[in-house]
């Protein structure tokens, strides 16, 4: 079993070291080759539009919060520890469908690495997928809503799983008792 785990750990640590080493070699190519451009791909739905967003996060620029690069800093090393908190406990909800749940863990973590890569050495992100002219964005931002789609996916296979369960057996699979016995996996 324990050769099974590592294996699994290795193979997601590539997949991140891939995820975020093509957002960063895209960020890398867009702010050396075409950062002035602006190229639509589809007219009106999807274009090509560098600029580089120093307000370091989506809610903080719909909020209109100034967040300092502290806070930029602190935002995914708290998200990384809150993320493999909640897969641990997912996966020990259902052994079902923990595919879906792997890769939600392995693109969130890449989305935070690549979050902490552009506040450490762009001084926020440079985003460059130009979205219907309302937003634009980067492949950090697509892996966190390939996530969200993921726990969505999970969400809708696990409650019918649920609510087959005895009240009893439900009772078992409480975040309360479920701490108390140490996190398990399994």
């Amino acid at each position: 079993m324990k050769w099974k785990r590592d294996n699994y750990l290795r193979k997601m640590i590539l997949i991140i070291i891939c995820l975020f080493t093509l957002d960063q070699g895209i960020k890398l190519l867009t702010v050396n080759y075409i950062a002035k451009a602006d190229i639509e791909i589809i007219p009106g739905i999807l274009s090509l539009t560098p600029c580089q967003n120093t307000n370091f996060g989506f809610f903080a620029i719909v909020f209109g919060v100034d967040m300092t690069s502290i806070y930029a800093f602190l935002i995914p090393v708290i998200s990384v520890s809150i993320i493999t908190f909640c897969y641990r406990y997912l996966s020990y909800l259902s052994e079902k469908n923990r595919g879906y749940l792997k890769l939600f863990l392995s693109l969130a973590i890449a989305s935070m690495c690549c979050l902490f890569a552009d506040v450490v050495f762009w001084g926020g992100s440079w985003d460059y997928i130009g979205l219907f002219n309302l937003i634009i964005a980067d492949l950090k931002d697509l892996y966190l809503f390939i996530c969200l789609i993921c726990i969505l996916i999970w969400y809708v296979t696990y409650v019918p799983q649920y609510f087959k369960l005895e009240k009893a057996e439900r009772k078992q699979y409480d975040l309360v008792r479920w701490i108390r016995k140490g996190c398990p996996t399994t």
